[in-house]
């Protein structure tokens, strides 16, 4: 056992050879000696049990690969697929090079610190689950005797407050110059309050004017392929068109005639680096150089929720037409909404039936 420059105690252990007569080392880190001999003890134990290392040469990254392949290639949606294959790709840039069997808690760490100096808290959360979840599917197989995530945690991330698009703003969207697509693709966001992949997924054939409804049934995940389905299974569903749409759907719809409503310039689905030029190129049409920097496509959602609220519509509705499986979900967006969103008139109206009562009574 030695003491290390940064103040650790360091104690390398011969866990015997890999498959090719290599020989296997473990690194044991801890604060004290303590610590070590603890870790050392826990790490005999899963050896005499039989846990006998076979990967000695395996890095993070191809660990992950053949985790991706077997353990969630077909088992979880495309879009959560891709999500994985991000936080990956993420994990790789910094650990991907490490043997699985020589990663340490301290390499984690320093991924841990230089994601936080980055501002991507969120990021580093994802990928620590998606880490764990690497290395118990290694310790399953028999290539490393410990997750070395154990005793990591999250870092603490405040969620950006919600908000509805401000007076200001809707002005500047009234105002601006914008081209019939961009307009279409505006109203269509701040009238029915879908999801980006659901926008873009948008063909004229479900827009069914004589009924006035939109039927929501399909969405476009990050790489640009079309998922049969939404998000969750509640997001199919039909949305009705306001009077305020009607106009600019008709005319975009005429103007398209068939396929996408918002394809790419090659007719294809949009994907997401697409999407997001194409909606940098209309904030910057709305605001100039002064975007505000939570203007994106989810705040019309938001604001279409808030609206619903304004409007009020029950949960249950507000829980149909926002596609959410879970009412508790459209409880937390409900609950976000302040003063500035009761209608006071309802409360009066209200309150004036209930004195008739009491007087009556």
């Amino acid at each position: 056992m030695k003491k290390r420059a940064d103040g650790r105690y360091q104690r390398r252990v011969s866990l015997g050879r890999d498959r090719e007569g290599k020989p296997v080392y473990e690194y044991i880190y801890g604060k004290t000696m303590k610590e070590v001999n603890e870790k050392y003890t826990e790490l005999m134990y899963r050896k005499n049990r039989g846990a006998v290392l076979v990967g000695g040469q395996m890095t993070v990254e191809q660990l992950a690969d053949e985790w991706l392949t077997n353990e969630k290639a077909g088992n979880v949606r495309p879009q959560s697929f891709y999500q994985l294959k991000c936080d990956v790709s993420k994990i790789g840039k910094s650990l991907g090079h490490i043997r699985v069997q020589a990663l340490t808690a301290y390499d984690i760490e320093c991924f841990r610190d230089r994601l936080k100096d980055e501002g991507t808290e969120t990021m580093f959360n994802r990928c620590l689950i998606v880490l764990r979840s690497m290395l118990n599917y290694a310790i399953r197989h028999d290539v490393v005797a410990r997750n070395v995530t154990v005793g990591i945690h999250s870092l603490k991330h405040e969620a950006p407050k919600k908000r509805v698009l401000t007076p200001f703003e809707l002005a500047a969207i009234q105002r601006a110059e914008l081209d019939p697509d961009q307009r279409a693709m505006l109203e269509i966001l701040f009238y029915t309050g879908i999801r980006r992949g659901e926008l873009l997924a948008l063909e004229v054939k479900d827009v069914d004017f004589s009924r006035r409804l939109l039927s929501i049934s399909k969405t476009v995940l990050n790489n640009g392929t079309i998922q049969d389905n939404t998000k969750t299974k509640a997001g199919t569903r039909l949305i009705y068109i306001p009077d305020a749409l009607l106009p600019t759907l008709q005319d975009w719809c005429q103007k398209v005639e068939r396929g996408l409503l918002f394809p790419s310039q090659r007719g294809t689905p949009m994907m997401v680096a697409s999407s997001a030029f194409k909606w940098k190129r209309i904030s910057e049409r709305i605001f100039g150089d002064s975007v505000p920097e939570d203007f994106t496509y989810h705040l019309f959602r938001h604001t279409y929720a808030s609206n619903l609220y304004k409007a009020g519509v029950d949960l249950k509705t507000a829980q149909y037409l926002l596609g959410h499986t879970d009412i508790k979900t459209t409880m937390n967006i409900y609950t976000h909404f302040g003063s500035q969103d009761v209608d006071i008139n309802r409360i009066n109206d209200f309150f004036k039936g209930s004195q008739k009562v009491v007087k009556n009574a």
